[in-house]
């Protein structure tokens, strides 16, 4: 259920939303749990090798992992949302609660696209719009790794992209452009976005 609009702000208004395709979603989910489900067998194998009762004990966690991952996933892929306001990003997620979480337009540094193999074999035309904002989810000896807010598997994600990258552009050269030197045509910023201009 989409509960965006329960946390705008009075004077926010939303230019697109939307939510990933499910099928790339849940093919991508699969992935993921078989990936580690052969990671799990394989550690299996090796423990049944060396004579150790671990290998059931892992079969079963195996089993209850393959039991169980679908139905997660189907959980949280009803809770995800996504929504471009004249103001910011907004993420909607969850399980159980809806968890929410947004990136404003003058915190994003760059944004790009990328359509990968699953959005080519089962999405047609979806991909992952990624919003760098400065996150760091890491820092070692080889730098800081950045964590994108990203909306993954949408429709049209070229299309979304464009619109994307022109709403925020106009939204932080609006907060910007110095106040004596705004144009008529610019008052300021909070007058509201156009997004037609």
């Amino acid at each position: 259920m989409n509960e965006i609009k329960n946390i705008l702000s009075s004077n926010e208004k939303v230019i697109w939303e939307g939510k990933p395709k499910f099928a790339p979603y849940f093919i991508s989910q699969l992935a993921l749990f078989t990936c580690f489900s052969f990671v799990l067998i394989v550690g299996a194998m090796i423990a049944a090798a060396d004579g150790q009762i671990g290998p059931s004990i892992l079969f079963f966690v195996l089993g209850f992992i393959f039991v169980i991952s679908p139905i997660i996933s189907y959980l949280y892929y009803r809770k995800i949302y996504y929504a471009i306001t004249d103001k910011r990003i907004i993420f909607q997620s969850g399980i159980i609660g809806t968890d929410f979480n947004s990136v404003d337009f003058d915190k994003i540094q760059s944004l790009n696209v990328n359509v990968g193999l699953i959005d080519k074999l089962f999405g047609g035309n979806t991909g992952t719009i990624s919003a760098f904002s400065g996150l760091v989810a890491y820092t070692g000896q080889g730098g800081s790794v950045s964590v994108p807010h990203s909306l993954i598997f949408v429709e049209d994600a070229y299309g979304i992209y464009e619109k994307l990258k022109k709403v925020s552009h106009d939204i932080k050269t609006d907060i910007e452009y110095p106040n004596d030197l705004r144009p008529k045509t610019n008052s300021g910023y909070n007058t509201g976005y156009n997004s037609k201009k």
